[in-house]
């Protein structure tokens, strides 16, 4: 019977479709339970007996868990099987949303919200790892692919939340139904081998480079997701303050925003094929620089507010995946190197916001597009530095 259950398993090994199928589902997870937070707060405040302006301290404590999960857990993959490390991160998560509302108060869900987003940065970077592992000869698709799914997640768990707002355990059920989406994805990776890690292959003599471009890759994605978050964050808020729409309106330019950031994850996975991932680069963050210049300068127009933030949606969308495609290109990508990525992103989620709630107190609502326009200017920056050094670094392999 074991014989015939490592068969089909080599089996199934065999079909990279099927592996590619169960990453996206994980990652679908990953979107789930990061968008399940921000419509359920008042849920959770009534939940824990708790003030709203007190759970919201549980997006913080959740980022700090995430930056905290990524950077330990890279290690976890270079050690152990990658899928074994993927279920048992996937099942915290389905545990600890099971639990919550039955916390019963803000001090019972402190660690679980810090266990639930460190859980989640091990999940998140170990998808990322095991597509980059698997489909190395053709990642650009896979990887866009992969984050699509974290798009649509974040898409869909508003709408499980607004299903079951007339319930009377209305917190229940939706965390409850999110963790019931969870099993599909520990089932198929249960079902197949996981990928052989990739071992690098830096010479002593290149480990400085290396070095260099992982810490401008770093800055990178620091100020990339420092951007998106915060502006998903804030426009409602901006619109809104600065009566450039009604609380409705704003509402919907939020979601016109996240919309154009999933299309626009969409368009990316047949866009990769055409378009050089470096070319994409400097599309997308040019783009972001442009968008946000525009919103500075034309800060009383509805038209440019609302152009600007569906073609931020969209030139946001392909960065992060275009990004980790890059980086794959340049040098081995392990769960060590993966890892200070993930801590550029986590510090992006976490100091990016908490500078724009300091300055919004201290300066009002104008400096929401002037502090993005600047981090995103300093992004641009880091990324053209970046490619100078990695023209350099592919010139020299050439050579050799």
């Amino acid at each position: 019977m074991i014989q015939n259950w490592t068969a089909k398993k080599k089996e199934l090994a065999k079909n990279r479709k099927f592996y590619a199928f169960i990453y996206l589902l994980s990652f679908l997870t990953i979107g789930l339970e990061s968008a399940a937070l921000g419509p359920t707060m008042k849920l959770l405040a009534v939940s824990t007996d708790s003030t709203l302006a007190a759970v919201t301290v549980f997006v913080t404590i959740k980022s700090f868990g995430y930056m905290t999960g990524s950077f330990i857990g890279a290690k976890f993959f270079d050690r152990f099987r990658g899928h074994q490390v993927l279920i048992l991160s996937i099942a915290t998560m389905t545990a600890i949303m099971l639990f919550i509302p039955f916390a019963g108060s803000f001090i019972a869900a402190v660690i679980p919200m810090f266990l639930l987003g460190f859980a989640e940065g091990i999940t998140d970077i170990g998808g990322n790892l095991m597509i980059i592992w698997v489909f190395q000869d053709n990642l650009a698709p896979y990887m866009n692919a992969l984050h699509f799914m974290f798009g649509f997640g974040s898409l869909l768990a508003p709408m499980i939340t607004a299903s079951f707002l007339s319930f009377e355990n209305s917190l229940l059920l939706t965390y409850w139904v999110i963790a019931l989406l969870y099993l599909p994805s520990m089932i198929g990776l249960s079902l197949l081998p996981s990928p052989e890690r990739i071992e690098s292959t830096t010479l002593k003599e290149e480990k400085n480079r290396q070095t260099r471009l992982i810490i401008l890759f770093s800055l990178i994605f620091f100020a990339y997701v420092g951007v998106e978050i915060t502006f998903g964050n804030w426009i409602f808020t901006y619109a809104s303050e600065s009566r450039l729409a009604t609380d409705l309106q704003a509402a919907f330019l939020n979601s016109t925003f996240w919309g154009s950031f999933t299309a626009g994850r969409l368009i990316g996975i047949f866009l990769s094929k055409k378009v050089k991932p470096k070319t994409m680069l400097l599309i997308n963050f040019t783009g972001t620089v442009f968008c946000l210049l525009l919103l500075v300068l034309f800060r009383g127009s509805v038209t440019i507010l609302w152009t600007a933030s569906m073609l931020l949606g969209l030139f946001l969308a392909t960065s992060y995946p275009t990004l980790m495609v890059f980086a794959g290109s340049l040098f081995t990508i392990t769960g060590s190197i993966t890892r200070w990525f993930m801590a550029g992103s986590g510090l992006g989620v976490l100091l990016i916001p908490f500078v724009m709630t300091y300055l919004f107190d201290k300066l009002g609502i104008r400096v929401v597009p002037i502090v993005l326009f600047i981090v995103s200017l300093v992004g641009l920056m880091n990324l053209m530095v970046m490619l100078f050094f990695a023209d350099k670094t592919i010139q020299k392999t050439v050579k050799n």
